[in-house]
């Protein structure tokens, strides 16, 4: 009869619970993305695990680095959040702190254990590289980034920068003496893809550096 009860009471309280959740749910997803900290923090408090994910896959961590919220970034690692978590699009936190140029969070996530190089998908160096974030470019080289990582199709982040005419990442990263004639799976090379892009004064710089237009 006990058994039975219980069993009655547990049907009941399940089709309550479950808007409850998707409550809880929304108002984290809510909370991260508007960047009120003390809310997140509240609800991880509560039990809301720190590795939950929207609908493309992107958890907390990823949209706190996104949104630059070095505090909440901080407070996800403390309750070891998943640092090298991908989405469907394959980006993780620190890609997305690079490529957005939060320095803050790129050294919270470097110190957590994110990998500054990877065996696949873009390299953090590249991500930066692409859209100019020179800071955080420095302070990945500084700390251990390969300077001829490539993505997946063998393109390095002097190519990105090289072809987006960001002549500044084009000089930093001539400094670290790349491969200037790296080639990617398409064929190309900085050189190729500085001068397809009409950015004549990079193309220069790297023919300084020994590149050549084959």
């Amino acid at each position: 009869m006990r058994k039975l009860l219980a069993a009655l009471l547990l049907s009941l309280a399940f089709p309550l619970a479950q808007p409850v959740l998707a409550g809880i749910y929304d108002d984290t997803l809510k909370a991260v993305l508007e960047n009120h900290t003390e809310e997140a923090v509240a609800l991880l408090e509560r039990g809301i695990d720190p590795n939950t994910a929207d609908a493309e896959g992107s958890t907390l961590l990823m949209l706190a680095a996104r949104n630059g919220n070095a505090e909440l970034v901080d407070q996800l690692i403390l309750r070891r959040a998943k640092v090298t978590a991908r989405n469907r699009f394959g980006d993780d936190a620190l890609l997305l702190a690079c490529f957005r140029g939060h320095l803050p969070v790129v050294k919270l996530l470097l110190a957590g254990g994110a990998p500054v190089n990877r065996s696949e998908g873009w390299p953090p160096l590249a991500y930066a590289a692409f859209n100019n974030q020179l800071e955080v470019m420095e302070y990945l080289l500084a700390h251990g980034a390969d300077i001829n990582g490539t993505s997946d199709n063998g393109t390095t982040a002097l190519m990105v920068a090289a072809r987006n005419a960001h002549i500044e990442a084009v000089r930093l990263l001539l400094k670290h003496k790349p491969d200037v004639d790296k080639i990617n799976e398409a064929g190309g090379t900085a050189l190729k893809w500085a001068v397809a892009a009409n950015n004549t004064e990079i193309a220069d710089l790297l023919r300084q550096a020994g590149a050549v237009l084959e």
